[in-house]
């Protein structure tokens, strides 16, 4: 072997000892027969507590008019004038619109004449039953004269002074008066039956009268109430056809804006909690800085109690107070709802919860481990009413005072004794 070549095997050897660590073998250090084992590690404990605890939901709301409709005529005719157009502002009986029908007033002024007629008809009627009333009047003293003849005469043909046939005639005297009086009573009795079906025709009359007179006003269409105009559809001279037609024409769109609808929609999952009352707040609004504090509070006002067919949401409803018009139908935001309040149950973190699972892994329910005052560990199982990211209400299961294991809960055992030392006093 030469040199040259002892040279090349030689030196990269002693380069790997003196310069590369990773070349030597590494001798592990001598044990220190002194040292002293870690201590157990410390368990994390939280205390149950009552405080209040609140499900909120957020959700999308969108504002609507209060009241909203689109404003018809009630009678077909020709726009004869618009007083109104769209952003403009009108209070309940406001004149919106004009219509030209005039055959309506034509029709009225043929009832008003013919209610004059059926009145001078009754009066005539009347004169004629107080004329047989002053006839059947004179018939009473003729009445009696008639009758003491008849007296007078029957006593002198008793006496034998006159013939029977002046008593005959006496008393022919007397029936023709009683007759006269019954043909007057008669003809009362008829002038009171005309007089009747007269009144009774002039009331039909003076109906069909008041019907046409409302027809009439339906030729002033007015604002139903306090509102904004937020569409118009006619112009003068449009022919309009009322609603309930197949050509119904809308004059315009009215909606409240003192006060407003606030419209949200809610899943099953929070609507199933939802009840009239419930607290709201709105979180935010599109285009809106700071809004004051609705006054009285928003709470729900109404819910459909039915879900959409397509969505499967529930739509609900709050009631906003918008007198300085601050917002606007059509404004949308964003609302908090609180949905249940938790005042007297025992809260823990929700990092104490250790989920019961089934076979196929299904969440079945929840239990902690608990540490009495002997520093013992107490496996319970628990009735969570609620929970969020943070914190979980407990129903059945633990009281107020309980401490129970926040962190690594799989290292302990049901009735596990812990040692004094593994547990920290500032955490109990």
């Amino acid at each position: 072997m030469t040199i040259s070549h002892l040279t090349r095997v030689i030196f990269p050897g002693l380069a790997c000892l003196l310069f590369l660590p990773g070349c030597q073998q590494a001798t592990p250090p001598a044990p220190d027969k002194g040292a002293v084992a870690p201590p157990a590690a410390t368990v994390q404990l939280a205390t149950a507590e009552l405080k209040l605890v609140e499900r909120r939901v957020r959700i999308p709301f969108t504002l609507v008019g209060y009241q909203q409709i689109d404003v018809t005529s009630r009678i077909d005719g020709h726009l004869l004038a618009v007083h109104y157009d769209i952003g403009d502002q009108v209070v309940a009986g406001d004149l919106l619109a004009e219509l030209h029908v005039p055959e309506l007033g034509v029709e009225i002024e043929r009832q008003q004449q013919v209610i004059v007629e059926a009145e001078r008809a009754i009066e005539s009627r009347r004169a004629e039953q107080q004329q047989a009333v002053t006839h059947l009047a004179e018939q009473d003293p003729l009445l009696e004269l008639r009758g003491r003849e008849l007296r007078r005469i029957s006593n002198l043909v008793e006496a034998g002074a006159l013939e029977k046939e002046k008593q005959d005639e006496a008393e022919f005297a007397l029936a023709a008066v009683e007759a006269t009086r019954v043909r007057i009573g008669a003809e009362i009795a008829t002038a009171g039956a005309h007089i009747r079906r007269a009144e009774a025709q002039l009331a039909v009359e003076q109906v069909e009268l008041r019907r046409r007179q409302v027809l009439a006003s339906y030729t002033r269409i007015e604002a139903p109430f306090d509102g904004s105009i937020t569409a118009r559809h006619v112009h003068p001279g449009s022919f309009v056809e009322p609603a309930g037609g197949e050509a119904t024409t809308a004059l315009y769109e009215l909606e409240s804006t003192d006060r407003l609808r606030m419209v949200m929609f809610l899943p099953l999952a929070d609507a199933s909690s939802l009840e009239t009352g419930q607290s709201v707040a709105i979180v935010s609004m599109q285009g809106q800085g700071t809004l004051p504090a609705p006054e009285p509070p928003l709470a729900i006002a109404r819910t459909s109690q039915a879900f959409q067919r397509g969505s499967r949401m529930m739509r609900a409803e709050a009631d906003l107070e918008n007198p300085g018009r601050l917002v606007k139908p059509g404004d949308y935001g964003v609302a908090e709802i609180v949905l249940e309040r938790f005042e007297d149950q025992p809260v823990i973190p929700v990092s104490a919860l250790v989920p019961r699972t089934t076979a196929d892994g299904t969440v079945e329910g929840y239990f902690v481990m608990l540490v009495d005052q002997g520093h013992q560990v107490w496996r319970s199982d628990l009735k969570v009413l609620y929970q969020d990211n943070n914190v979980a209400v407990i129903g059945d299961g633990l009281e107020a005072g309980d401490q129970v294991i926040t962190a690594n809960q799989d290292q302990y055992q049901d009735r596990q004794k812990l040692a004094p030392g593994q547990l920290d006093s500032s955490d109990r």
